[in-house]
């Protein structure tokens, strides 16, 4: 499938979907879509000689501020997915420094444009949605603009998909340690672990490889009914719980089917 744009102007433009699916041929339609890609484009004017590119750094003033290095107090790694999604980050200014302009792109390397004088050394951002963000900021002295600092950060909302657990010995057994198949899916940050409780006994941590590989077994488990809960976390810290119960039958008496009618003195049962 190919799909056609029609520029309105030139300046940056990201491409996404909304929504989509992929059913599988399984009489089922299951949907087997693991995620939805983006792509961003750089969109110039025909008659722009240079090649199309995410922006143009100028070329840094000599005695200008250097870039800063933004930190961030709710964001700090830019390799983690965080829930939160309200960022607050601050710099150092320089002595000397007189303007600070910055921008909150899709867009790994870009201009920042919001201009502030006199400068700022912290900005709070409310109200951004799931994905890939990236904070641009430039400092200003009586030199002029200096260098570019990009700093990235990953916002991810959304619990993992709706799951049910299958217990494969049935959800009334005499065994007393029943399997346990469950699984889902995180379309933006992915599953980090599971967390699995059996009615009144503590957490337990399995990871996705342990669950991808392995069906869980349960511990002895006392004859009676069993609430089993199964917490599925993404790498945000979001989470997805699914419910289930069973019933654990006890063994039933043993029953005597062959033994001796009469016994004599010295003789062994």
């Amino acid at each position: 499938m190919s799909i056609s744009f029609k520029a309105k102007a030139a300046g940056a433009a990201t491409v996404n979907f909304s929504s989509a699916s992929i059913l599988a041929n399984d009489g089922k339609g299951t949907n087997i879509l693991g995620g939805l890609g983006s792509a961003k484009f750089a969109v110039e004017n025909p008659v722009s000689a240079p090649a199309a590119q995410e922006s143009t750094t100028p070329p840094v003033t000599a005695g200008a501020p250097p870039a800063p290095q933004i930190l961030s107090q709710t964001h700090a790694d830019p390799n983690k997915w965080y829930s939160a999604s309200t960022a607050k980050f601050s710099w150092v200014l320089p002595a000397g420094t007189t303007a600070a302009r910055i921008l909150v792109s899709e867009i790994p390397q870009a201009t920042p444009i919001v201009n502030y004088a006199p400068a700022i050394n912290s900005k709070e951002i409310a109200g951004l949605s799931d994905g890939v963000w990236y904070l641009h900021v430039q400092l200003r002295n009586s030199y002029g603009w200096g260098a570019i600092s990009h700093f990235r950060f990953q916002i991810d909302t959304k619990p993992p998909e709706p799951f049910s657990i299958k217990v494969i010995d049935g959800k009334e057994t005499e065994n007393p340690r029943p399997t346990l198949v469950f699984e889902t899916t995180d379309s933006l940050s992915g599953i980090d672990y599971y967390k699995v409780k059996v009615s009144e006994n503590d957490f337990i941590t399995l990871s996705t490889d342990e669950m991808e590989h392995n069906p869980h077994t349960l511990t002895p488990q006392k004859p009676g009914k069993r609430t089993i809960l199964v917490q599925a976390f993404d790498k945000a810290g979001n989470y997805t719980t699914a419910t289930e119960e069973i019933i654990i039958k006890p063994l039933k008496s043993p029953v005597f089917t062959d033994y001796p009618k009469e016994l004599r003195a010295g003789e062994t049962l």
